[in-house]
């Protein structure tokens, strides 16, 4: 029997003027035309920028235009299902709706064009049949900007829901870095219940943060979910995951000493590893290295002597969901240490794994 499926907004590329999750909630849109913030009218659902196909070349006094460039949206279903349906509305868009969209449905590797650039009219509903196809991504792509009040997935499920457990959740956690704003225990509940940051975040100043998790159980780790959800101006750039196993509780000052830490490269292959990394940042102690141009370079992460690295380096983009399961090690491991670079929040954090 077919359904509304149950999905969330993964990522996306623009939508300055709204909350882009509205898009994905069960109710129906919401009339806030009349009423105005900062960006404009209050829509609701997704609206990007304007003039998403059309640049401007300042210097040479040009106007260019490019069909192909596009703004898009990445949903993600809960549980795999069969889709039969896409419905799209416009509600409430009388002049700035998205004028058309494709709309491509992928299960792993696999990709199926299900829409081909269908027009969309102001302030409608749209509904397209498709030929059932297996999916657990959605990805919209928008005919080049405006805005979408809802999209609706309808089909069946194909897997069971699992019960898969935030190992996290079961954890002690201990060296923080900076919890200013919050800390890691609350980006362990995030679960997107509400439409404003919460989570893991720190204050500005830092340059490098991070935490501890003592697992309950051995554990082999075999995904790590990242969610900056409404992070939009304030999520770190990169996430990084090490392992180690001990008998103890808690982390010795020589495990400690071992753990991977920030350094600095220069232009001139230079290298410095900054007994206090922090610090040496924020004091701009840089600037008296033997360095052509001191003021740049690369910031790199040493991996340390005692940490088993499980994810080196992972990107984060702003307001979006990520998950990493290429891990590094499939070795057991007791405590994890998840570092952020430079500094910023998270909203969710979440650890599947086997635990021994």
């Amino acid at each position: 029997m077919a359904n509304k499926l149950p999905i969330f907004l993964m990522r996306y590329s623009d939508s300055g003027f709204t909350n882009p999750h509205e898009l994905v909630k069960t109710e129906a849109p919401a009339n806030r035309s009349e009423r105005f913030s900062h960006m404009g009218a209050m829509f609701w659902g997704f609206e990007s920028a304007r003039h998403r196909a059309t640049k401007i070349d300042k210097d040479a006094k040009k106007l260019f235009y490019n069909d192909q460039s596009e703004n898009w949206m990445v949903l993600g279903l809960k549980l795999e299902s069969l889709v039969s349906r896409i419905e799209v509305s416009t509600k409430y868009f009388t002049g700035n709706q998205v004028p058309a969209i494709s709309i491509i449905l992928r299960n792993g590797s696999e990709e199926t064009l299900a829409v081909d650039r269908q027009p969309l009219d102001p302030d409608s509903e749209h509904g397209f049949d498709i030929k059932p196809t297996a999916a657990t991504e959605c990805t919209v792509i928008c005919h080049h900007d405006g805005g979408i009040a809802q999209i609706e997935l309808i089909g069946e499920f194909l897997s069971a829901e699992t019960d898969e457990q935030n190992l996290l959740t079961y954890a002690s956690i201990s060296k923080i870095s900076n919890e200013h704003y919050g800390g890691p225990a609350q980006a362990i509940q995030g679960e997107r219940q509400v439409d404003h940051m919460l989570g893991w975040e720190s204050a500005r100043t830092g340059f490098g943060e991070h935490a501890v998790f003592h697992l309950r159980k051995p554990t082999v780790v075999k995904e790590l979910i990242v969610d900056t959800y409404m992070h939009r101006l304030n999520a770190p750039l990169t996430c990084h995951l090490f392992g180690i196993k001990t008998e103890s509780n808690n982390i010795s000052d020589e495990i400690w000493g071992g753990r991977p830490v920030w350094g600095t490269r220069f232009s001139n292959d230079l290298e410095i590893i900054p007994d206090n990394f922090p610090e040496y940042m924020r004091n701009r102690e840089f600037q008296r290295e033997n360095a052509p141009d001191p003021s740049k370079f690369e910031v790199f992460l040493h991996p340390g002597t005692k940490w088993t690295p499980l994810l080196s380096f992972c990107s984060l983009e702003p307001d979006s969901w990520h998950k990493f399961s290429d891990m590094e090690s499939s070795d057991a491991f007791t405590d994890l240490l998840f570092l952020l670079y430079p500094n910023g929040g998270i909203h969710g954090l979440k650890l599947h794994g086997h635990e021994q």
